[in-house]
């Protein structure tokens, strides 16, 4: 049905978009570092590319006669925010100039963040024309990648997705928490006031990111030169309204607690005990963390830039614009999508 190179392809979206390609009969190319292991992609009838999103050299070759490019590589732990920059940002630079040199340039489809936006202001859900406020260095990369796509949109199409949490057979990011409700039974909820949370399941979301490559509004090229400031303050990374920005989530915006009893449900837990711990424990545990990554030379799961996330309030976004214009709908409830994440835990035995 076409030609396709999708980029962070080794990893937990990755590896299901490129199964959902295949199923639909495309021709992938999956962009692979020299040491990088296929893992859940040995097997599958796909060509590698040889290539790294830091080496602009690489990326002409992998991505010639593709008519569509997925990118989804990127860093979600780094010891800095240049660390991020250079990855987050540096690497859909080069996505972006290498794809203007080609004679006909493919659609471009980034994975970004719902980081990238910031948290939901005064309870409402993050909408796609509303300024980005990224509170995290992570956040703050993923926005300066979008930043630096938009500039090459006037020659190359390209959308933007921003998934929230997103949930999932093969993930690793939430599965300490089904882990420590399967063996502990209990919660911990960042925060003594309820933060509510938007979440997407993987399959959903790679819908979302193929329709997007189909039939998804493109972002238009700034007016100006857009400044991204990297500490404080807002910035309006894309001057466009929103236009060609979606947020791929489930309408159902549980809290943390929710969220907890959601996985209990899904593990056939009647219940589970959810203890509130105060933000000033949480950014505590994040210092000590980073004090932690500095020294060993590797972030660790939770340092200062997940505590700012984790303090920041509620991170729920708007599906409106993605129902609207990609026809998107999840294809099961939230709790029966919880509940297949639980039981593929347990029958890989990872729980």
């Amino acid at each position: 049905m076409g030609k396709c190179l999708v980029t962070g392809a080794t990893g937990f979206i990755g590896t299901h978009l490129v199964r959902a390609l295949i199923e639909r009969g495309d021709d992938v190319a999956c962009l692979v570092r020299p040491r990088s292991q296929l893992g859940a992609l040995e097997g599958l009838p796909i060509r590698v590319a040889p290539g790294d999103m830091t080496a602009a050299e690489s990326l002409p070759a992998a991505m010639a006669g593709c008519d569509r490019v997925f990118h989804l590589a990127g860093l979600t732990k780094a010891l800095s925010l240049r660390d991020f920059l250079r990855v987050n940002a540096g690497g859909i630079e080069n996505l972006m100039q290498a794809a203007d040199t080609l004679p006909a340039p493919p659609v471009v489809v980034f994975v970004s963040s719902l980081a990238a936006a910031g948290p939901a202001r005064n309870g409402r859900p993050r909408e796609p024309n509303e300024p980005p406020r990224p509170v995290s260095n992570y956040g703050k990369s993923k926005l300066a990648g979008e930043i630096a796509a938009a500039k090459f949109a006037d020659r190359v199409p390209v959308s933007i997705l921003r998934p929230p949490i997103v949930i999932g057979e093969g993930d690793l990011l939430t599965l300490g928490l089904f882990h420590t409700i399967w063996t502990f039974h209990f919660h911990l909820v960042p925060g003594l006031t309820p933060s509510r949370f938007s979440v997407v399941h993987v399959a959903d979301l790679v819908q979302a990111i193929i329709v997007a490559a189909e039939q998804g509004r493109r972002i238009e090229a700034p007016r100006g030169s857009p400044e991204f400031e990297t500490e404080n303050g807002a910035v309006q990374a894309v001057n466009n309204e929103g236009r060609g920005i979606y947020y791929p989530a489930d309408a159902e915006m549980p809290d943390f607690a929710e969220f907890g009893q959601l996985i209990a449900r899904g593990l056939g837990r009647s219940r589970v005990l959810c203890v509130p711990t105060p933000r000033f424990g949480v950014q505590v545990s994040g210092f000590l963390g980073e004090l932690a990554g500095q020294i060993l030379r590797r972030p660790m799961p939770l340092n200062l830039d997940k505590a700012r996330e984790a303090a920041a309030g509620s991170w729920t976004c708007s599906p409106r614009t993605a129902n609207q214009e990609l026809g998107f709908q999840p294809g099961a409830p939230l709790a029966d999508r919880f509940r297949q994440t639980a039981q593929w835990y347990l029958q890989e035995g990872w729980l």
